[in-house]
């Protein structure tokens, strides 16, 4: 008994590779536990970065030297001596023998006017608040980063620390420290080969409690950790399963364009970590290379919703590849001739522009095309995929200001909150991408499933159709009628063909060969051919005649199909026995004939023109009696083997140089001249020969 198939219900989900059912209030429970647990986790990470409590460089409860702008004497050079110490660490040594003054940390990477070999003097006064000296706890001095191949650090004259590169919390002795909180700071710093110098970064300098302050030593390494965990391990992760799909299963475009943007927003990522620190090595500056690759980011972000979109903006790949020319040159040109802070600028420029193009061309792109396929009330999916996507890039515009407002803070030399905001938005739009990609695959995978099984039900049919088809059209290819021997050839260009032919022995002993050709390809006329043979059954059991059988398939063809579906035929009648060699030919709309009866050094062509079957009403035919002499043959064709008149010259001349006797080799010529103007089609032809002492006939090839 046949299954009765479940109702559909209104829940049901079929937009992606597997059908899904909501079977249960238990299953949307556990889906929005799978929802809301990375949510609230990333939350609650982004929670505990935005307290006041972990932004030590805004608590007022410890001393910024950097926005209360005190200014440092720096010095490069060789140092002369003052006693046991050198004179630009000693508190009296005249200001103007320093270099310049600055607040630091230096925003410099390099350091402006800093030659290689040089010794870093810096040197400061400064007086220790009230609060800070009424406490019992140590203080120390605060810095993100000192780039130092050795540093020593003196308080009143007086070396208390040394290290290298590393996080600075120095601790100044409280017995070192006036009695008004006045302290003279020093350092002396051996950069050695590194590429940046001396107490440069982007965060600031702080003076407190210094067990607060070595917490934040821990910093760096657990921000290099996370640029790692959260930033870009998923990524190359997803990088891998999209690259795996791109190989293997869809090779189009905007996955391609998507693989890009993930590699290398990536190697942006590695150049932001502290993982990148072996590019150093070679000479490679981390402040210009990050920036440059940020913005180089976002215009493969650009070409991906392009391509996902599929967007018909005339000359758009042109401009595409002209920007990115454009940017590479005059980022290079700045790199080589521009000081370094300059060049630190243009890149971070580029970066802001790229990002806010990125995300207006977003905007643009998911709104034009959401428009544009509910106007056209089609794919569904894509214009889900276009309304998540342009509600993203409205949100991202608050996340994109704060982003750029931390870009030109560094550009500005201003103060921009701790917040890591160039990752964050990063990952919050590679999660969305990536999320849409898979989504806008899975139902691009469901589409080709379905279209797929419905090729597969409808080759079922068309196989079912070609062996009803086979069915109808006669076995016998191939006969002799008195010194007549005859030979089908008929081969079909699809599953179904629109060629076809037929055998009538007549009661009077004659045959009579049909061969046809219906107008059109695949089922339609796959039917008018089942039509056209199952109606010459019908007359053959009858006998009637030829012409008759003509005028009632012409009546039919037209009563069935209005003129739509029409076929050319020829028919060719072998005498019986008693008329030896004789031949009817009745053609109704085929190209003819090409015999070489009559004409022994060359054939002939006998078009005998006429009108198909099927066209009107009424049809007209056209009649020719001929005698085919022993060594002599007559062919007929559809245009599937030879079509006009170009073709049948060549086919002619053949003959005249061959002189073929053979019917597989007429075949074979006739196929061969054909060739050049023939595409894919059915190809049918006839081909009868008189072979009566053919031994003595038979001429050998020039």
């Amino acid at each position: 008994m046949e299954k009765i198939p479940q109702k559909r219900r209104l829940t049901d989900v079929d937009d992606s590779v597997f059908t899904l059912r909501r079977r249960s209030k238990f299953s949307l429970f556990i889906a929005l536990i799978c929802v809301l647990f990375p949510v609230l986790f990333i939350g609650s990470q982004i929670k505990e970065l935005l307290s006041p409590a972990t932004d030590i460089y805004r608590d007022p409860s410890f001393e910024n030297l950097t926005r209360e702008g005190i200014e440092w004497d720096v010095f490069y050079g060789a140092s002369e001596m003052c006693g046991g110490i050198e004179c630009h660490l000693t508190a009296d040594y005249p200001a103007a023998k320093f270099t310049k003054q600055m607040v630091l940390p230096a925003r410099e990477f390099p350091l402006t006017g800093y030659q290689p070999g040089q010794t870093i003097y810096l040197r400061t006064r400064i007086k220790i608040p009230e609060r800070l000296l009424s406490e019992p706890k140590p203080i120390a001095l605060h810095s993100l980063y000192v780039w130092a191949k050795k540093y020593e650090f003196f308080v009143n004259g007086v070396q208390i620390d040394e290290g290298e590169a590393e996080t600075l919390n120095l601790t100044i002795p409280r017995r070192l420290i006036a009695s008004d909180g006045m302290a003279n700071l020093a350092v002396r710093i051996d950069p050695g080969s590194l590429p940046y110098q001396g107490i440069a970064n982007r965060k600031d300098l702080l003076i407190g409690d210094r067990a607060a302050l070595t917490a934040t030593a821990f910093k760096p390494r657990e921000l290099k950790t996370t640029y790692y965990l959260w930033f870009l391990l998923p990524r190359l992760t997803f990088c891998f399963i999209f690259a795996f799909l791109y190989v293997f299963l869809a090779q189009n475009r905007e996955l391609f364009s998507f693989i890009l943007y993930i590699l290398v927003s990536s190697v942006g990522i590695h150049l932001d970590s502290g993982y990148s620190e072996w590019l150093e090595a070679w000479g490679v500056n981390r402040g210009i290379m990050a920036p440059a690759v940020q913005s180089f980011t976002d215009l493969f972000l650009i070409l991906f919703i392009h391509d996902f979109f599929r967007m018909k903006v005339p000359g758009f790949f042109k401009r595409f590849r002209i920007g990115i020319f454009v940017q590479a040159s005059l980022i290079a040109i700045a790199w080589a001739i521009l000081p370094a802070k300059a060049t630190v600028n243009l890149t971070f420029a580029f970066a802001i522009l790229a990002r806010t193009f990125a995300v207006v061309y977003g905007l643009y792109a998911s709104w034009t095309t959401m428009v544009l396929l509910k106007k056209n009330k089609k794919s569904p999916g894509r214009i889900v995929t276009a309304k998540i996507l342009f509600t993203f890039f409205v949100v991202a515009l608050v996340p994109m200001f704060l982003e750029n407002r931390r870009l030109l803070a560094d550009v500005l030399n201003l103060n921009p909150s701790g917040f890591p905001w160039t990752f964050a938005f990063d990952l919050i739009l590679f999660a969305v991408l990536a999320s849409i990609t898979a989504y806008d695959y899975g139902v691009t995978a469901n589409a080709k499933m379905r279209v797929e099984r419905d090729l597969k039900v409808m080759e079922d049919r068309l196989e079912l159709g070609r062996s009803v088809q086979n069915m109808l059209l006669p076995t016998e290819r191939s006969g002799t009628s008195g010194d007549l021997q005859y030979q089908f050839y008929f081969e079909t260009a699809q599953t179904m063909a629109g060629d076809w032919y037929y055998v009538w022995h007549a009661a009077d002993g004659s045959t009579r060969l049909f061969v046809g050709d219906v107008t059109g390809k695949g089922p339609q006329a796959a039917l008018a051919v089942a039509a056209i043979i199952s109606a010459l059954t019908r007359h053959h059991e009858n006998q009637d005649t030829v012409v008759s059988t003509i005028e009632s398939l012409n009546h039919h063809l037209f009563k069935l199909f209005g003129g739509r579906v029409m076929s050319t035929m020829s028919v060719t009648i072998l005498a019986e026995s008693g008329n030896p060699g004789m031949v009817t030919l009745v053609n109704c709309g085929t190209p003819g004939w090409v015999t070489s009866a009559a004409c022994p050094a060359k054939a002939r062509y006998l078009p005998l023109t006429s009108q198909q079957l099927g066209t009107q009403e009424s049809v007209r035919m056209n009649t020719l009696t001929l005698r085919l002499e022993p060594g002599e043959f007559i062919g007929t064709f559809t245009d599937g083997c030879i079509d006009g008149s170009r073709a049948t010259k060549k086919f002619i001349d053949l003959i005249g140089t061959h002189r073929p006797t053979d019917q597989n080799f007429i075949y074979r010529l006739m196929i061969d001249a054909g060739k050049e103007t023939v595409q894919s089609d059915d190809r049918t032809a006839l081909v009868i020969t008189n072979n009566v002492n053919l031994a003595f006939l038979r001429r050998a090839l020039p």
